[in-house]
């Protein structure tokens, strides 16, 4: 049992916490420079809609592959060696991003990054949970994602500004020097205590059944939401659509509201007083981008998105967390981020061939589909555990 003994804790800002919370934001802040570049950079180097999304998605092939192995080693081995071995990778991957000169050499780097960030993301989320008290897990969840929302908010448009000035291969260097960064933070992590396990594969330790449902309702919701991570530059651009910018700012900084309030929501009420109202404004937001012509429309669909699929996809990652075991979190960790996996693999594909062949508005409206989907797998998995007297 790791130091910070998360049951008998009565604050969120353990050591630990504070440390994770801290470096997240550092990696966070590199990944923000270069996340609205990609889909540029690759029509630079002469790829269409459907190679975009082909390239924006690939990375959680190998993310997937490798979660039979991510998940029982975070529960086995020591998460602070752990920790800094990905986050090197993940920093060594966007330096790659820098000196490719062609799509297959982005291909390759991109895959090579789904190792690393298929790691670290289910790793760190496990981390951050068993630093908090068990009563505030939701809460608790909520503040550590927010880690990443002023890198969010001033990321993407000073690295827009920084491409413009000095290219995308400059921008990409000072990205992964900035994820770099993040390993000195996380060497302060405190993990004396904790002894490493011998590595078990078997299918109880690479999945944790009670984040199944949670985890196919996530590969869902991503599966919608790529029409907004993969294209949303793409389709500002089209359309001249100005203000994206501050579309990005408006997005976190009302993240900074919804996230702790939807914590304190499910931890108080349950979950279900949170993911319904959150589940409808997503769906807002995805009918906003679709017939977006104007600024005022992107910045409202900004709004949607934070109260909707920010505090939605957060939340639920909560929920799939407090229900788990707290010696099986690693296992829940990468179940749950099998879910996001899939919907960022096959989402993007999709969504290319869709804009593709028929624009950005079916695009979009198309992504309504899936959450409908969503709204009846919860309906029956929140009945089935109320009448079981379980968690919600």
């Amino acid at each position: 049992m790791n130091a910070t003994a998360p049951a008998q804790k009565s604050t969120l800002w353990t050591r630990n916490f504070v440390i994770l919370f801290f470096a997240n934001a550092v990696i966070g802040l590199g990944a923000a420079l270069t996340h609205a570049l990609l889909a540029l950079y690759c029509r630079e180097l002469g790829a269409d809609d459907s190679v975009v999304g082909m390239v924006s998605g690939i990375f959680a092939l190998t993310a997937l592959a490798v979660r039979p192995i991510s998940g029982p080693a975070i529960d086995a081995w020591n998460k602070k060696k752990l920790y800094l071995v990905t986050i090197t990778m993940n920093a060594f991957c966007t330096f790659g991003y820098g000196i490719s000169s062609s799509i297959p050499m982005i291909i390759f780097f991109r895959l090579l990054h789904g190792i690393g960030n298929g790691t670290s993301a289910a790793l760190c989320l496990a981390m951050a949970t068993e630093s908090l008290p068990s009563n505030k897990i939701s809460s608790g969840i909520a503040v550590y994602m927010l880690s990443t929302v002023i890198s969010t908010a001033v990321g993407p448009g000073i690295g827009l500004a920084l491409a413009e000035r000095f290219g995308y291969n400059i921008t990409y260097y000072i990205s992964a020097s900035l994820i770099l960064a993040a390993t000195l933070v996380g060497s302060r992590l405190d993990y004396s205590g904790v002894k490493s396990k011998p590595l078990k594969i078997r299918l109880d330790t690479v999945i944790a059944k009670e984040a199944v449902v949670p985890a196919l309702i996530i590969a869902i919701m991503k599966f919608a939401s790529s029409t907004i991570d993969s294209f949303l530059v793409l389709m500002v651009t089209d359309r001249e659509v100005a203000g994206l910018s501050t579309y990005y700012t408006l997005n976190a900084v009302t993240a900074v509201a919804s996230r702790p309030l939807a914590g304190r929501i499910a931890d108080k009420y349950g979950s279900t007083k949170v993911l319904y109202p959150t589940l409808v404004l997503f769906m807002c937001n995805l009918i906003l981008l679709a017939f977006c012509d104007s600024t005022w429309m992107l910045w409202l669909s900004a709004l949607t998105h934070a109260f909707g699929y920010t505090a939605f996809y957060s939340m639920l990652q909560a929920l799939a967390m407090k229900i788990t075991p707290a010696e099986r979190r690693g296992a829940g960790g990468s179940t749950c981020y099998i879910g996001t996996d899939t919907g960022a693999l096959l989402g993007p594909i999709v969504a290319g061939e869709i804009a593709n062949s028929f624009g950005f508005e079916t695009m979009y409206l198309y992504g309504l589909a899936p959450l409908c989907i969503c709204a009846v797998i919860m309906t029956v998995w929140f009945k089935k555990r109320k009448a079981a007297g379980a968690v919600l």
